[in-house]
């Protein structure tokens, strides 16, 4: 809904078989007096509607209305939805009851549309398009209260505690009036409101809930009482929200109110369509744009194009083949040149990215973007000084005086006896892949993470450890700061790692990030460390295994290496990408073997073009979408897997090619699987193309 929640019209609570108290007035216009009790203020109002008979009778309500949504009055800023209603708006709302208590209910104004329902046990929420949610235990028991249709009946069983406070002479827009009013409170609920009712006709007049102290109030005035077989109803419903200095009011003209029975099935949860697959608009233009090219042969700027949009839907292979026609037609195109020297960098082949960010120089390429380039080759070869150089030539300053902290001797990594292959084994293999580090004396937990560059520990070991921390960074906006520091050696079982690069966390970070395992877990293990090796991961084994890409190692290499393979591409600091398809549509992927949680996760545009349904959204639970089937090209596929909805919104890499979502162990760790950063390739042992 667009503006402050609606109220549940005719919706509050009950009580129980009620008589008229001996003590009303019998004699012809006499001046009702006030009531003694609570009960007896509830019993005349049962009196008012019509008698307990006649309200007994009815088993369901309709009502259909028209909505008025007037401006939000005292508002500063115009974004707030407090406020969202500039201009006058109206529209229609539709409510359903039952005597069992079942509602039903629609609002419609303008483009919105929400419907809510309970049907005694499950309460739900549908927000036009798409979004179906389902309503956390607390909220059902709300739902179990203010469903009622006749609330004020069988109060005492529903756990309803009434109680009498002092009367008022005028009403809320200060009209004198005599209203006698009961504090009403519904038992593990967090109902608790005043009902008020007009002395002279035992009809409630208004509800007021909230404080002034607390900076938030609602009122609901009642009026135009009008017999509906045999009972007053209600036609026309105030209900003004204030929060802070900002209004909202919101008016309900009934038009229709019927007692027939209400067919159960409008109640139920509703059954979302299955969605359909929407067009990847980014694969339409690459066609458009090759179909062009290929048009035109010698047309430079047509090539170019093929070669831009290839690039943003990372279609590597036709990134390559129109950029070696348009440098074919124009050897010093500069932009040709770069984006040759850039497709080097994210395959890995160092050297020819040197030579074409040599030739882009001379083609006076701005020296900021040669930088940034020159830095992820020098960040590979561990020149973390050049490196840092590079950062701040580019603009990346905070990144840069991060990595000035790394400078000195780069980081080396062996394995005992200068073994050529080294199988780890894993200390837990579910959720997360966890080995045991030691750092001087001190032997800790620690998680498997591609999504990481280097070692991450908590503060607390850093201290322990009286590790120097050089320098400090801001990751995001809000977070604690990053330290960052070395360490003279780390083991990793057989594997020894001096001059370790390392990143100081909070405590609460790393401790989210291993969830049941933060009690034995105070690092991260960074693959970026474990460049040097072919890195096969066999989470059903429980087993990390490496194997050195030194000459003498040739042969165990390569025995790792069997299988089928698809390429992958590194970006920036440590980022692993590969091209996937979700339930057969292509994306871009991160991998990312420390997510936790779930198998995988996507964003809003990878799901359309999957076709795959939004999942209930429940407070308190983070929403799952069922994905049927995750592939990586023909080497690898898997099926049934869940996927994390609405925490991944990235749809680009910062250097410009699409980002669909990233995959985790759930996709890739229920086989082995081997990263090998010589061939910047992923291979898949045992599997069947």
């Amino acid at each position: 809904m667009r503006a402050a929640a609606l109220v549940l019209l005719l919706g509050v609570a009950n009580a129980g078989c009620l008589k008229v108290p001996e003590e009303f007035p019998e004699e012809p216009g006499a001046s009702p007096v006030a009531p003694t009790t609570a009960a007896e203020l509830l019993a005349r109002h049962v009196e008012a509607l019509g008698g307990e008979k006649a309200l007994r009778a009815l088993q369901a309500r309709t009502l259909e209305a028209r909505m008025i949504l007037y401006p939000g009055e005292g508002c500063e800023q115009p974004e707030d939805p407090f406020c969202a209603s500039t201009e006058e708006e109206t529209g229609s709302y539709f409510y359903q009851s039952t005597a069992d208590g079942r509602l039903y209910r629609r609002n419609v104004i303008g483009d919105a549309l929400e419907e809510r329902g309970f049907d005694g046990k499950t309460g739900w929420a549908f927000l036009a398009p798409e979004t179906l949610r389902i309503d956390s235990d607390d909220e059902m028991k709300l739902n179990r209260e203010e469903a009622v249709l006749h609330w004020y009946l069988d109060v005492l069983p529903r756990g309803v505690e009434t109680e009498l406070i002092a009367s008022r002479k005028e009403d809320s827009d200060g009209n004198p009036r005599q209203l006698d009013g009961m504090a009403w409170r519904v038992k593990d609920t967090q109902i608790e409101k005043q009902l008020w009712f007009d002395r002279v006709t035992g009809l409630r007049r208004e509800e007021t809930s909230g404080s002034e102290e607390s900076g938030s109030t609602q009122v609901v005035v009642y009026e135009d009482y009008r017999e509906i077989d045999g009972v007053q109803v209600p036609h026309m419903i105030r209900v003004v929200n204030k929060m802070g200095a900002r209004t909202q009011r919101i008016d309900f003209a009934v038009q229709r109110v019927t007692h027939d029975a209400i067919d159960p099935t409008k109640f139920a949860l509703p059954e979302m369509p299955p969605p359909k697959a929407e067009p990847d608009a980014v694969l339409a233009q690459l066609d458009s744009v090759r179909s062009n090219a290929e048009g035109n042969p010698k047309d430079v700027s047509a090539w170019m194009d093929y070669a831009r949009i290839a690039y943003v839907a990372a279609h590597f292979e036709d990134v390559d083949r129109a950029l070696a026609k348009v440098l074919a037609l124009d050897s010093k195109e500069p932009e040709a040149l770069l984006l040759t020297a850039r497709r080097a960098v994210l395959s890995g082949d160092y050297a020819r990215a040197e030579k074409f960010l040599k030739q882009a120089k001379k083609a006076n390429v701005r020296a900021e973007v040669l930088a940034r380039e020159y830095g992820w080759v020098h960040l590979r070869q561990r020149k973390y000084d050049k490196f840092a150089v590079d950062l701040a030539a580019g603009g990346n300053t905070q990144l840069a005086d991060r990595y000035k902290a790394f400078a000195g001797d780069p980081l080396q990594a062996t394995v005992e006896g200068n073994a050529c292959k080294l199988e780890i084994p894993l200390a837990t293999q579910k959720p997360l892949a966890t080995v045991d580090i030691k750092i001087g004396d001190k032997t800790v937990g620690a998680i498997f993470d591609t999504g990481a560059a280097d070692l991450i520990v908590t503060r607390s070991l850093a201290d322990e450890l009286g590790m120097e921390v050089a320098a400090s960074s801001q990751i995001a906006q809000g977070m604690p700061p990053v330290g960052h520091g070395q360490f003279p050696s780390v083991t990793v079982g057989g594997l020894n790692l001096k001059n370790v690069p390392a990143n100081v966390f909070d405590d609460e970070a790393i401790a989210d990030m291993a969830g049941d395992e933060s009690d034995r877990v105070s690092a991260v293990l960074g693959v970026g460390m474990l460049t040097e090796f072919a890195v096969a991961l066999d989470v059903p084994k429980g087993t990390l295994e490496l194997a050195s890409s030194a000459r003498k190692c040739k042969a165990e290499r390569k025995a790792m290496l069997s299988g089928p393979s698809v390429p992958f591409w590194m970006h920036e600091t440590h980022y692993i990408y590969v091209m996937g398809a979700m339930n057969d549509s292509e994306g871009v992927y991160l991998v990312n073997t420390g997510m936790r949680g779930a198998d995988m996760t996507a964003n809003g545009q990878a799901y359309k073009h999957a076709a795959v349904a939004t999942p209930p959204l429940q407070a308190g639970e983070a929403p799952m979408a069922l994905i049927k089937s995750f592939s990586l090209g023909k080497a690898m596929s898997t099926e049934n897997l869940e996927s994390a909805w609405g925490y991944f919104q990235q749809t680009q890499s910062s250097d410009g090619f699409r980002l669909d979502g990233m995959i985790g162990l759930g996709v890739l760790g229920r086989s082995r699987f081997v990263l090998d950063f010589e061939t910047h390739s992923i291979h898949f042992p045992g599997t069947t193309p």
